[in-house]
């Protein structure tokens, strides 16, 4: 670690210090991959690590924005945890934070065990849950997707094409103009590594696509609609490419397999709510004002 901001004799106590890209060491199996890489590429955020004994025990990280810090990685290795490492992370945070932010957020999708833990833990030291419908996930099995009325008997117009039937020209200009137009997109655009090019489906019109949507899959076998655009004039195009991107999706994989939709705008939303009403919103987000004192 770079500079030591707390240290303590207890070895149950430990230290806590600044981690940059140079000093991540052992602590990169307790940040996230995206976190990983944006201190790789030299990207501003503000990453603490909690050490016992000169052991990585726990790390934290995010950065400022719009008179919030927003943590992105916050993680105590299980043997570690109930030592007040989490509780050290976020004192030092708060203090480092005061008079730059406002408050101190912390958003996540709750969609393990793990998870009803740290909403615990964060409930405990003051923070509080925001509306649920300001960053709204919703995720569902396969097999309630399959159950869906608006599924049934879906016939797939010529225009509709898998990503893999797509001309390269074609899927090349719709990229630039959803990078142009800042349309969601995978990282990585059309190219990224998890992009499905059998599951996302778009529709090409004469050489052009118009419309489309984006599946991508997870490292932990997990779909996710990345993406959904319609540049076509014709509202019901939009519809019909996520009926058709679900029912290719049943018919390719487990009815186990979990699938997310991020909700990027009304439309998006409008429309898991209507074929998939069973959907469970996993979305959580919590705020606290970074000078209340943890406990």
């Amino acid at each position: 670690m770079d500079m030591i901001l707390y240290t303590d004799a207890a070895a149950s106590a430990g230290e806590v210090g600044l981690i940059d890209a140079e000093s991540m060491g052992t602590f990169q199996s307790l940040l996230l991959p995206e976190v990983r890489a944006a201190l790789e590429r030299g990207e501003p955020l503000l990453t603490l690590g909690w050490s016992v004994n000169r052991t990585a025990a726990g790390a934290l990280s995010g950065f400022l924005e719009g008179g919030n810090f927003e943590i992105l990685s916050l993680f105590v290795s299980p043997e570690y945890r109930r030592q007040g490492g989490g509780s050290l992370l976020l004192s030092c945070l708060s203090s480092l934070a005061e008079g730059a932010a406002e408050n101190i957020t912390l958003s996540f999708a709750s969609a393990e065990t793990a998870h009803g833990e740290l909403e615990e833990f964060l409930k405990a030291r003051g923070f509080r849950e925001e509306s649920r419908s300001e960053l709204p996930l919703y995720r569902c099995t396969l097999g309630q997707v399959s159950q869906s009325d608006l599924l049934r008997d879906v016939k797939s117009p010529k225009s509709f094409r898998s990503f893999s039937e797509c001309g390269a020209e074609a899927l090349r200009m719709a990229e630039k103009r959803a990078l142009f137009m800042d349309y969601p997109l995978p990282e990585g655009g059309f190219s990224a590594p998890g992009l499905d090019m059998n599951l996302s489906v778009a529709y090409e019109n004469q050489g052009e696509i118009t419309a489309w949507t984006v599946l991508t899959r997870e490292e932990d076998g997990s779909l996710t609609m990345a993406g959904a655009v319609n540049e076509s004039g014709k509202p019901l195009i939009l519809l019909g490419l996520f009926r058709e991107a679900l029912r290719r999706c049943v018919s390719a994989l487990d009815p186990g397999t979990w699938i997310y939709f991020p909700i990027t705008d009304d439309t998006a939303g409008e429309l898991v709510r209507m074929i998939l009403p069973e959907a469970e919103q996993v979305s959580r987000r919590y705020v606290r004002k970074t000078a209340e004192e943890v406990f």
